[in-house]
């Protein structure tokens, strides 16, 4: 049990050394906040933006969503091959953005379930396959189509950046609710088996022998729970880790797309 000590002061410390800064490094970090706000604004042209991290999410995918469909409707009298890759690009991708609005209206930050929302989103996918169609098609792209096809780049970027902003708040959030549950449950399993170990022969001259058992059955079985709440918690964090390791600009491991989507690829290809 003794090692859990040094496990919680290395996960605070992990926590601590993010939140010490100088004024400059403070402020500098509300003008990056702010900026980040103020390109969000003028991509959907919602303002002020959402401050809750739900409704911002929300508000970026849906602003996404109404650009798509702008773009198919652009693109609907254009040419047949730029018509049929918007068309299949939008169809893929319009089914996910239903699908995480309608999951972002229920649920809170601070919980794995928006974590849960965003991981599968795979906006890096989209901003590939939308270069694609720019590069494939830039001569009989539209200044219209060509506008919306940018402002889906701006808004896909946006979206990459508050998820994965999110994901490493809510990281930060797990390790330090890590560090608390090790400490209420590892020192009191600590003493109790301490007490056990120290009171052993004690309990059996009392020839209770059989509540001796289940006393011990019980202490050791509870020495394990720290292990197990460690366990649960560091294979959640690891499993968001891996799933977002590759996910920066365009560069998706293969692994990480649907079928449908590896389909849309090959075809794009």
């Amino acid at each position: 049990m003794l090692p859990f000590i040094t496990v919680v002061l290395a996960i605070n410390q992990l926590i601590l050394s993010e939140e010490f800064g100088t004024t400059g490094a403070f402020f500098e970090r509300i003008e990056e906040t702010a900026d980040f706000r103020k390109s969000i604004e003028a991509h959907t042209g919602i303002r002020p933006s959402p401050a809750e991290p739900p409704a911002l999410l929300r508000t970026l995918v849906e602003a996404k969503r109404r650009t798509a469909l702008g773009l198919r409707n652009v693109c609907a009298d254009g040419d047949p091959d730029l018509h049929e890759d918007v068309e299949e690009f939008v169809s893929t991708t319009l089914q996910r953005d239903d699908d995480v609005i309608d999951a972002l209206e229920e649920v809170t930050f601070g919980t794995f379930e928006l974590i849960s929302v965003i991981l599968h989103y795979n906006d890096p996918w989209q901003r590939q396959e939308i270069r694609k169609i720019r590069e494939y098609h830039r001569f009989e792209l539209s200044d219209a189509a060509d506008d919306q096809l940018g402002r889906l780049e701006n808004l896909l970027g946006d979206i990459h950046v508050a998820r994965q902003y999110f994901k490493t708040v809510y990281m930060q959030q797990e390790l330090a609710d890590l560090s608390k549950i090790l400490l209420y449950v590892g020192f009191p399993t600590l003493l109790a088996g301490a007490f056990v170990v120290l009171s052993y022969r004690n309990l059996l001259a009392l020839e209770l022998h059989p509540y001796v058992y289940v006393v011990v059955a019980a202490t050791i079985t509870a020495l394990f729970s720290p292990f197990a709440v460690l366990l649960a918690c560091v294979l959640r964090i690891a499993t968001i880790a891996r799933r977002t390791a590759a996910d920066f600009g365009p560069f998706v491991l293969q692994q990480q797309l649907s079928r449908e989507e590896v389909e849309t690829s090959d075809a794009g290809d």
